[in-house]
């Protein structure tokens, strides 16, 4: 565990040099919406990238605010850390950031809750009657909202929803579309990995263009990480990620309630929510082929593993000692 910490601090310090240095040029541009997309460079590609992994660290310097094993000054010196990574996600204006930092919250509160599965499966059948019951008046205000992306958070974040008119969300359709697609000509093999980008082009139709689009595969892969894996490598790919992500919490949410060391949990706790910020982030954006991220998501999951066999090794060592 202490070799986990050792790992986790050597992103985040260097990390936060890359916060600072994007902030001061977004601030000497006014914090203006479209050099927010590019300002992070060269260290990271675009601002959602670098959104995504600000969500997923944020998590894990919560755990470091609250875990008893550091001082006072330890404490303090990360909740200074998260207070720059805030500051970072909510400047890099990465509206699936912002969505997978709540959603994880949820489910944090529910773990911590640790409800038995019949309220779990009422509250989810109540939740899909209300939301099929308001579906009309939900696909209406879809259909209304016309609010681009914006340098106004408030707007910003209303733009989420909108189908209509921005350009982000409609390219993101358009690249879905040409996944699936490319996933009904190739469904079990899929194109080959990596092959998105090359290849996506002539599956493009010409009412889902949009002012972005572009022929060249230069301006992102399939904008999920589920649906490229579902093009390149056919529904074995998409099963593969699937089940790395259910194992994930088959092991990881028991393993959370049955460790002793309740700091050690803490610190398990923000490993698993700031994966779950990538797994939802994940349904929007895709860059596991980036080393930026691919760093971050195996390591995250090694630490899950690596918990996970340290706990078996403690409940061996306890129960010898006991005979």
């Amino acid at each position: 565990p202490e070799l986990f910490r050792k790992y986790l601090w050597m992103y985040v310090v260097p990390f936060a040099g890359v916060i600072v240095y994007t902030l001061y040029n977004q601030a000497i541009r006014n914090f203006d919406v479209q050099a927010a997309h590019w300002v992070m460079q060269p260290f990271f590609k675009d601002h959602t990238i670098y959104g995504a992994m600000l969500a997923m660290f944020i998590p894990v310097l919560f755990s470091f605010v609250f875990y008893k094993k550091y001082d006072i000054n330890a404490q303090i010196l990360a909740g200074v850390f998260s207070l720059v990574f805030l500051v970072g996600v909510v400047a890099s204006l990465t509206r699936a950031a912002w969505v997978s930092l709540f959603l994880a919250g949820i489910l944090y509160i529910v773990i911590k809750l640790r409800p038995s599965w019949w309220v779990i499966t009422m509250s989810a059948v109540t939740f899909l009657a209300i939301g099929f019951s308001l579906q009309d008046t939900v696909i209406q205000r879809i259909e209304k909202n016309r609010q681009d992306s914006s340098g106004d958070l408030a707007e910003h974040v209303q733009s989420i929803s909108n189908m209509k008119t921005d350009a982000s969300n409609l390219e993101r359709l358009n690249r879905w579309d040409c996944a699936f697609r490319m996933f009904a000509e190739s469904p079990v093999f899929g194109k080959g990995p990596g092959t998105y980008s090359f290849l996506y082009a002539p599956y493009q139709r010409s009412a889902n263009l949009t002012v972005i689009s572009t022929n060249f595969g230069d301006l992102g892969n399939a904008h999920s990480e589920y649906f490229g894996p579902l093009a390149e490598q056919g529904v074995l790919g998409l099963v593969s990620l699937l089940a790395i992500i259910f194992f994930a919490y088959y092991r990881g949410i028991p393993l959370y309630y049955r460790m002793k060391d309740r700091e050690h949990a803490r610190l398990f706790m923000g490993i698993l929510m700031g994966l779950t910020t990538y797994f939802i982030h994940g349904l929007l954006n895709n860059y596991l082929d980036q080393d930026k991220a691919a760093i971050a998501f195996w390591g995250f999951l090694a630490v899950i593993t690596a918990f996970d066999i340290y706990e078996e090794k403690q409940d061996l060592e306890a129960k010898s000692s006991l005979k």
